[in-house]
């Protein structure tokens, strides 16, 4: 890993350590640190949990804080469309299950914890109208499913089709491990965007921002991404220049 990347001073929440992170997604969150960094996680059940793949929730340091950015123009959380379309592409170089869960999950910008969840009932495909994903949303009350509408043509539909052929209603979609399709994203992304917050997640944030561009309102947005509130799109909508740009040219 070049050194150059380790850009972002932070403060080890365990052990107080300071060090140059790579990355960041909140004041309190999973950063990307140096191996050098070998500190304990903490206890479970009575036994030291060392740091995943010399990873560790850390805090932003005071210096930090301040370059923390306006979340509407932050692009690190989110791929323009030209990354987007080289990161689609990348995927495509590997024909695996975890390629075809990742796209899925760029094309509807669900979690991946409720990707992983899906089952093969839960794609209703209807000819000449929008196909539904029932995406479960991980909650104990309220609406437990959500609808994600996706288009006829979208390049999403023949995957989904070819997937689910052969197998049963209540087989499990995407039988493949978390960790596996977060690792294969951060590969991805190493190529693409190496200084971004987050990995499989900034499909969410892009997925977002695309709507919006497309000129979705807000509470097309809040549905199509299972929002309880509109709070939550504007942490997620990032504006970019191109959009910036086309707004101030029709005024000025």
């Amino acid at each position: 890993m070049p050194q150059k990347l380790y850009r972002v001073p932070s403060t080890c929440h365990v052990c107080g350590k300071k060090f140059m992170a790579r990355y960041n997604v909140a004041d309190r969150a999973k950063v990307c640190t140096p191996k050098e960094h070998a500190c304990k996680r903490g206890d479970k059940n009575g036994r030291k949990i060392a740091c995943l793949q010399g990873c560790c929730r850390s805090k932003y340091s005071s210096s930090a804080s301040s370059a923390a950015m306006d979340n509407a123009i932050d692009h690190r959380k989110v791929l323009s469309d030209e990354e987007f379309k080289n990161v689609i592409a990348e995927t495509r170089k590997v024909k695996d299950l975890i390629s075809v869960t990742l796209r899925f999950i760029a094309a509807t910008g669900c979690r991946l914890g409720e990707a992983l969840l899906l089952r093969v009932q839960d794609i209703v495909f209807r000819p000449g109208k929008l196909s539904i994903a029932k995406i479960p949303t991980l909650k104990r009350g309220g609406r437990p499913v959500r609808s994600v509408f996706i288009a006829d043509k979208h390049w999403i539909l023949p995957e989904l089709k070819i997937l689910v052929t052969g197998k049963k209603s209540t087989d499990i979609l995407f039988p493949v491990a978390r960790r596996s399709v977060q690792t294969r994203m951060e590969e991805i992304l190493e190529k693409h965007k190496p200084d971004r917050e987050g990995l499989v997640h900034i499909f969410r944030h892009t997925r977002a921002s695309q709507l919006v561009a497309a000129g979705a309102d807000w509470q097309t947005v809040r549905q199509a991404l299972g929002w309880s509130n509109l709070e939550m799109c504007k942490r997620y909508v990032h504006t970019s220049e191109d959009a910036i740009s086309k707004v101030l040219g029709k005024i000025c």
